[in-house]
């Protein structure tokens, strides 16, 4: 969510460049961001040596999150559209 949040900041500052230092707006932003996500992948990726165990239960829990809220995005999709047609 931070990542996501530091490219939302470098989009705003594109747009409204109100006298800001490019390098303070928008390189720390960026830099920041390729940071988090870099954390990101190489948490992902070395999650069973996080963690310390090989149990397959364990490895997947990281996918939960997403799983669970795309399921969710779709379920609020089904139900706008159902009161939508009604």
């Amino acid at each position: 969510m931070q990542a996501v949040a530091a490219a939302a900041i470098v989009g705003y500052f594109l747009r409204h460049r109100d006298g800001e230092s490019v390098a303070g707006s928008l390189v720390a932003s960026a830099l920041g961001g390729l940071g988090l996500i870099t954390g990101l992948v190489l948490m992902v990726g070395n999650y069973p040596t996080l963690t310390g165990s090989d149990a397959t239960w364990v490895d997947i829990m990281p996918w939960t999150l997403p799983v669970v809220a795309a399921a969710g995005a779709i379920a609020a999709g089904r139900r706008r559209k159902a009161d939508a047609d009604s």
